[in-house]
């Protein structure tokens, strides 16, 4: 039989290459395609001229997650040669939410391998021990991504909070943005972080807005009013740049002001890394684009998915432990049977007149543990980032970002308060000298909650003093 393998598939290289082997895995031919899920048909009608095939797909995420999938919903059949640092290196019929009844023949040398399954079968999503399934109606995309969506119910009366929702379709679910302002002004592009959603920039949007500007707030995937895949795995840092790429291009955006905060400045940094002359200026409040090396992943993961009685360990609040008890905050978000994003909010802003009614807002987007694959996995997605391409690349285009630049930071901070973080932003980036920066005191992680207006107001004064050239 024919084994074919696309290794190493990654939304940001512009071609990949399919090669067929025989058994003695000598190559028989080779298919280039482009880096998007739509080539997978194209791919089917080269591997036609293959009367046996079998496929497989190296950690099938991101891109692979998509074209394997694709391919398994046309009937073939697809191996995953997988390194999830969840998963163990053995052949199973179990893989990425489709099973088979008993084990299929595994192809030659599967001793790291295991199926995704055939598409003679129902799908079934794969969840974590405390996910039923039946808290919601999962819902399927076209390529086979399980999710769920958050009814409009759940949003109803929140404090402060009154613009209506807004949808891109991006990968086959729906995004969900706030849209205010000028429809003609500046854009200015506000990335939340975890474990919050666009609720966080309330206190901002309304004076940025008045100010003529256009106000797009998006929720990623998997949190606020955007769609929720419901497998863990289905969640990397590439995969949030993928979708936040796809939502910009969705909108047609350019010549934006992105504010980024917490894994906001993660994903948003990346996108201007890979792609600087879309935006215009960038502010960093409380944030970075750090570079591990390929492969590197720096937190060990629970050693089981199974619920447990944890304390949250006040990473960003309280004490502020900071990247001491990341750890401890990567398994508490995972498997903390008590955890919950208002427990986080409410451990950690510092301004003294929240409200309760607004603490729960933070949790209005998840109203059962089937809606909460995102937000507990967030963290843990500082695993991923040693993933290929890392960092590294989009860092030195960041580094070189020639147009204004500005860094605000709450120095209560204990995650990306710190001086080091702080000039990775004033310092590094050609863009921030001269700018004027500015430091919060009694600002924690969530600046925009702790001093929102004062940030809101900066950002406009500085938005007006640097117009587009």
């Amino acid at each position: 039989g024919i084994f074919m393998t696309m290794i190493g598939i990654d939304p940001h290289k512009a071609t990949h290459t399919a090669v067929a082997i025989d058994d003695n895995e000598a190559v028989l031919d080779e298919f280039t395609l482009r880096a998007s899920a739509v080539q997978a048909q194209r791919l089917r009608d080269w591997a036609a001229g293959f009367d046996q095939r079998r496929w497989a797909v190296e950690s099938a995420n991101g891109l692979g997650y998509l074209v394997a999938q694709q391919l398994v919903v046309a009937g073939e059949t697809v191996f995953d040669v997988c390194r999830c640092a969840l998963a163990t290196l053995v052949y199973t019929p179990v893989c990425h939410g489709f099973v088979t009844p008993t084990a299929p023949s595994p192809p030659p040398d599967a001793r790291s391998r295991r199926g995704v399954g055939s598409a003679r079968m129902s799908p079934t999503a794969s969840l974590p021990p405390d996910v039923t399934g039946d808290e919601a109606e999962i819902l399927w995309t076209a390529a086979g991504r399980p999710f769920v969506r958050t009814s409009d119910e759940a949003f109803a009366d929140l404090p402060d909070f009154p613009w209506s929702p807004n949808y891109a379709e991006v990968d086959g679910m729906r995004m969900h943005y706030v849209d205010a302002g000028d429809p003609a002004g500046g854009v200015v592009l506000l990335l939340h972080g975890q474990p919050d959603w666009s609720y966080l920039y309330r206190r901002m949007i309304p004076i940025l807005a008045d100010a003529g500007l256009r106000v797009i707030a998006p929720d990623h995937i998997g949190f606020g009013r955007s769609d929720k895949p419901v497998q863990l795995d289905d969640y990397t840092f590439l995969q949030h740049v993928a979708w936040n790429e796809e939502f910009l291009d969705a909108l047609g955006l350019r010549d934006i002001s992105p504010v980024v905060q917490d894994w906001g400045s993660l994903i948003g940094l990346r996108c201007v890394g890979n792609d600087p002359d879309r935006f215009a200026r960038i502010v960093v409040a409380n944030g970075n684009l750090p570079v591990m090396p390929e492969g590197f992943a720096p937190f060990p993961m629970p050693d089981s998915l199974e619920p447990q009685d944890l304390e949250f360990p006040f990473v960003v609040g309280g004490g502020g432990g900071g990247m001491g008890v990341f750890g401890e905050w990567i398994a508490y978000a995972m498997v903390g049977r008590g955890y919950m994003p208002s427990v986080v909010m409410r451990g950690s802003i510092r301004r003294g007149d929240i409200t309760e009614a607004e603490i729960a807002a933070y949790d209005a987007p998840f109203p059962t543990r089937l809606h909460m694959a995102g937000t507990r996995t967030f963290p843990s997605l500082v695993n991923t980032l040693g993933q290929a391409p890392t960092n590294e690349a989009a860092r030195a285009a960041l580094d070189a970002f020639p147009r204004p630049v500005l860094g605000m930071f709450g120095l209560k901070d204990p995650i990306f308060g710190d001086e080091a973080t702080r000039d990775a932003t004033r310092v590094q980036i050609a863009g921030a000298a001269g700018q004027p920066h500015h430091d919060f005191p009694d600002a924690g992680h969530f600046i925009q909650e702790d001093a929102g207006p004062d940030l809101a107001e900066r950002i406009v004064d500085w938005i007006q003093q640097t117009p587009l050239a």
